[in-house]
C-alpha cells in the first residue's frame, strides 16, 4: 500500500540523500567554475603583466618594437609615425629598434624589409627666413642648436607584400641564401630570380667576421664593406659561391 507524506512530515532518508547530492553537485560546479576563472585570470596576468612589473602602455606615436606605423603623409612615404596595428592605415610592423653604425649594417632581425632612420630632433620642414630679417645671425645660431642626427634605426617589415627582406628576394639586409652582384666594387643585393636591375653573380653561404669561419663549400671570400679593415668594427666577409640559376631553382 502506498503512503502519502503529510506536508509537515520531514522527508524520508532517501529523499534527503538525493537532495544533498544535488546540492553537492551544484556547489562543486560553482567552485569549479570559480577555480577555472582564477586560473584563466592568472594566465592572462602572466601574459600581459610579468610578476612584479608594472603595466606599461607605450606612446602611441612612438616607433617601438612590436608596434606598427604608418607614413606621416602620402608625400613622405619614408617618414613614419606609430599607430595601432589594427588600423587600416598601418603599413609596417616594427621588428626591432637598434643603434646606428658608422660602417656596415645595423643589427636587425631576419625578415627586415626596410631600415628607417630616426632623427633627433625630428627633421621638420621649416619656412625659409626672409632676407630682410633684422638679425640674420639668429638663424645660424638656431640651426646649430637644432642640427639633427640619426639616433636610432628602426627595423621594419611590411605588413603586406612585397617582402624584399625575405631570403633571395633582393632587399633588406644581406643574409644566408641571398644573391648579390659586385657593383662598383661593392656587393649589392639583387633578386635571385633575375628580376632586378642587376643580374646575380654570387649566392651568400654566410656572412662572418673572419674569413676562416666561412663554410667549407665557400668558393670566394669577399669583403662585405670595402674600406673597412679586419681589425675595425663592422668588418665582415661574405662567403659566396658562383650563382647558378638551375641550382637556385632547386
Amino acid at each position: 500500500m502506498s503512503r502519502t507524506r503529510r506536508a509537515d512530515e520531514p522527508p524520508a532518508r532517501d529523499e534527503r540523500a538525493v537532495g544533498n547530492q544535488a546540492l553537492q553537485h551544484s556547489l562543486g560546479a560553482t567552485f569549479g567554475a570559480l577555480a577555472l576563472a582564477m586560473v584563466v585570470a592568472t594566465v592572462i596576468g602572466v601574459w600581459f603583466k610579468p610578476p612584479g612589473a608594472p603595466v606599461r602602455i607605450p606612446d602611441p606615436d612612438a616607433l617601438v618594437t612590436g608596434g606598427c606605423a604608418a607614413p606621416v603623409t602620402e608625400d613622405s612615404p619614408t617618414d613614419y609615425v606609430g599607430i595601432g596595428c589594427d588600423s587600416p592605415e598601418a603599413t609596417i610592423l616594427i621588428l626591432g629598434v637598434t643603434t646606428p653604425v658608422e660602417d656596415g649594417e645595423p643589427d636587425c632581425p631576419y625578415g627586415t624589409d626596410q631600415l628607417i632612420e630616426v632623427w633627433t630632433p625630428p627633421v621638420v620642414p621649416t619656412a625659409t627666413p626672409s632676407p630682410t630679417e633684422d638679425d640674420p645671425e639668429a638663424e645660424e645660431d638656431e640651426a646649430e642648436e637644432t642640427e639633427p642626427e640619426v639616433t636610432e634605426i628602426v627595423c621594419a617589415r611590411n605588413l603586406y607584400p612585397p617582402h624584399p627582406g625575405d631570403r633571395g628576394a633582393g632587399g633588406g639586409q644581406v643574409i644566408i641564401g641571398d644573391c648579390v652582384a659586385s657593383v662598383d666594387g661593392v656587393l649589392s643585393e639583387t633578386p635571385c630570380n633575375g628580376s632586378g636591375e642587376v643580374e646575380p653573380e654570387y649566392k651568400i653561404l654566410d656572412v662572418v667576421a673572419d674569413a676562416l669561419d666561412c663554410p667549407e663549400a665557400t668558393e670566394t671570400e669577399i669583403d662585405r664593406w670595402p674600406g673597412i679593415e679586419p681589425e675595425e668594427p663592422g668588418y665582415h666577409v661574405a662567403c659566396v659561391i658562383a650563382f647558378t640559376p638551375d641550382a637556385d631553382e632547386d
